[in-house]
């Protein structure tokens, strides 16, 4: 199998276990990477690597990174 074909499966995945569950309770680590100006500056550069070899899968891991950080975000603004 090709190395975009394993990509795309685990980007789709991931869109799938973000969307799925909305109240799905994450880490510490998990949320506190999500809030760090740090961890999403990797994360955006990481996404720009991605589309520099492959536009349609740079999609993909835009909307993961997108539902990870908005995500983690609008649950954290809620008090429980």
């Amino acid at each position: 199998m090709e190395y975009d074909t394993v990509l795309t499966v685990a980007l789709v995945g991931c869109i799938v276990y973000f969307s799925l569950d909305f109240d799905k309770v994450y880490g510490s680590g998990f949320h506190d990477a999500a809030r760090h100006p740090f961890a999403r500056f990797l994360a955006g550069m990481l996404v720009a690597y991605i589309a520099s070899e492959n536009p349609k899968l740079a999609v993909l891991a835009l909307l993961v990174v997108f539902f990870w950080i908005a995500d983690v975000n609008l649950l954290s603004s809620f008090a429980i």
